[in-house]
């Protein structure tokens, strides 16, 4: 009888699959430029990719990717839910967190606990009741949360409200005419970030000429291939009526095998209207053939200190679906290769099964 029954149960086990379908997580949780309603619920996994949106399938962002953007990326099979400790180099629990999700691949809910503290849910500080506005409303509609008024026309938001200082107003947005979000202008700092006709920032602008006439701070975005090939950043002061950049921040970027993650990053900043550097600093980075990041390399060249450089080498284990079951970060100075420092993930896994 007991031969029958594990007969039986490995039939059982054989008839179905956590790899039947093939979901790809990264692109259904991807935080995605939103230029009619970025109040949306999709945004709510900014935090999980470090504030980065996306754009087209495409990271809007030189800076370095996140672990958690990393795993969301490496998923395969029908995954239910992830759970992953951060070991710290004392050997120590750090953190934990747990992702669920439903059986399209959407995070659905998020855990966390630092140390050995109990896991509480992760929710998200945005309403996510504006994502059904009618849009072909005639009217403005006005929606208040606990500290926001939101006023929307035909499903576009187009002012904020401050509740704490009787509907101080807060933001005001206007759009292109093909509907994508134009500009965003705060009334509390004064700065106007603008946007292309396809919605992706492409400036930003502090001209708060009222309180200070005599000085101004721009950003701009250099896209090439739908990713960021040039920031610039610059600090301008009027001296003998003209705008001198006092301090100026250019970032290059370059990116890996036709993909969106970052190969190497090139960052100089720049005084007295660029005629002295400040500092160099630049990241290089290193993949598998997996596109898993295998090495970044971090110089730094200034005031203070004079010269650093890093390197961090990462190194994964793998289970029979090929997702990750351990992930060590050894990272080292250059000048004492020595003395490291060692970060471990440790990962597990729950799946859906499907019928094969």
């Amino acid at each position: 009888m007991t031969f029958k029954l594990t007969i039986f149960s490995f039939t059982l086990i054989s008839l179905f699959s956590c790899s039947q379908e093939k979901v790809d997580y990264h692109t259904v949780n991807q935080p995605k430029y939103r230029t009619d309603n970025f109040l949306d619920h999709e945004n709510n996994n900014r935090k999980i990719y470090n504030g980065v949106l996306f754009h087209e399938g495409k990271r809007q962002s030189y800076t370095d990717i996140s672990f958690d953007e990393q795993l969301i990326r490496s998923l395969k099979g029908n995954i239910k839910s992830v759970k992953f400790r951060k070991i710290d180099s004392d050997g120590q629990l750090a953190e934990t967190q747990i992702y669920q999700f439903d059986k399209k691949g959407k995070i659905e809910k998020k855990f966390l606990a630092y140390q050995n503290y109990p896991l509480d849910e992760v929710k998200s500080l945005r309403d996510t009741l504006f994502v059904n506005l009618d849009q072909s409303a005639k009217d403005s509609i006005s929606i208040n949360s606990d500290m926001v008024e939101y006023v929307f026309y035909k499903g576009k938001l187009y002012a904020e409200n401050s509740n704490l200082y009787t509907n101080f107003p807060h933001r005001r947005n206007t759009y292109h005419p093909n509907g994508n979000k134009a500009t965003s202008r705060s009334l509390t700092n004064w700065e106007i970030k603008y946007y292309n006709q396809a919605g992706v920032l492409d400036s930003i602008v502090d001209p708060n000429a009222e309180k200070n006439p005599t000085e101004n701070n721009v950003e701009r975005f250099i896209y090439k291939n739908n990713l960021i090939e040039k920031f610039v950043s610059e600090q301008n002061k009027l001296i003998d009526n003209n705008f001198t950049t006092t301090y100026a921040r250019v970032v290059n970027a370059t990116y890996y095998l036709n993909t969106d993650l970052p190969l190497f990053v090139d960052e100089n900043s720049y005084n007295d209207n660029y005629k002295t550097i400040g500092s160099k600093e630049s990241r290089k980075y290193s993949y598998n053939n997996k596109n898993e990041l295998s090495k970044v390399v971090h110089i730094f060249e200034g005031e203070n200190p004079k010269y650093m450089e890093m390197e961090t080498n990462y190194r994964y284990e793998y289970d029979k679906q090929g997702n990750w079951t351990k992930v060590t970060l050894t990272g080292f100075h250059k000048d004492t290769p020595t003395e490291k420092f060692v970060i471990q993930y440790l990962i597990e896994y729950e799946c859906y099964y499907f019928p094969i």
